[in-house]
């Protein structure tokens, strides 16, 4: 049957956190929106819907997570690859802080690549050399190992050192000579 991909999210990261809990509720006191209980989808704020959870209980939720710069709450709240962070204007989606792994720097998943610059975590087999991960630029998510949010992709015209340009038959046709 038609069962939905839709899973609710823990509310609760650590049940043993009651600052963070109380914190939530009183923000969620000025937001009429936020937590609001239904029981369909017209009960809910514009750019939510009624989830239903296994205990028939009705929970306004966001269907796409927030965008960068927008307010929110906790990090589940922002789309992928942004964090729920304190700013001037009180807490918004943001890129996380740590650095990501740059150009031909080892990897076990895509998500420790700079997703923004276009890499990804990929096989990389060369001659006589043992196959290694590394983060490698991507035009198909596919070859990247684990899940890729392609579309968080910011640049596509990426300026490349010697090192990282790719090398096509058109680029290799100056090398001619040196084929047998």
């Amino acid at each position: 049957g038609g069962q939905s991909s839709f899973r609710g999210q823990s509310f609760f990261q650590n049940s043993g956190e009651i600052e963070p809990f109380q914190e939530l509720q009183e923000v969620g006191q000025e937001d009429p929106c936020f937590e609001r209980r239904c029981s369909a989808n017209d009960d809910c704020c514009s750019g939510q819907v009624c989830y239903v959870s296994p205990e028939d209980v009705g929970v306004c939720v966001y269907v796409y997570g927030l965008r960068m710069g927008e307010l929110c709450r906790r990090d589940n709240d922002c789309e992928t690859g942004l964090v729920c962070l304190s700013s001037g204007e009180g807490r918004t989606c943001q890129p996380p802080m740590t650095s990501r792994k740059q150009y031909s720097e080892d990897c076990s998943m895509s998500s420790e690549c700079d997703i923004h610059k276009g890499l990804c975590c990929q096989f990389q087999r060369r001659h006589r050399q043992a196959p290694r991960k590394v983060c490698s630029y991507f035009k198909d998510p596919l070859i990247c190992i684990g899940p890729v949010a392609s579309d968080q992709v910011k640049f596509t015209d990426f300026e490349r050192t010697s090192g990282e340009k790719r090398l096509t038959a058109k680029s290799m046709a100056g090398y001619n000579h040196l084929r047998r």
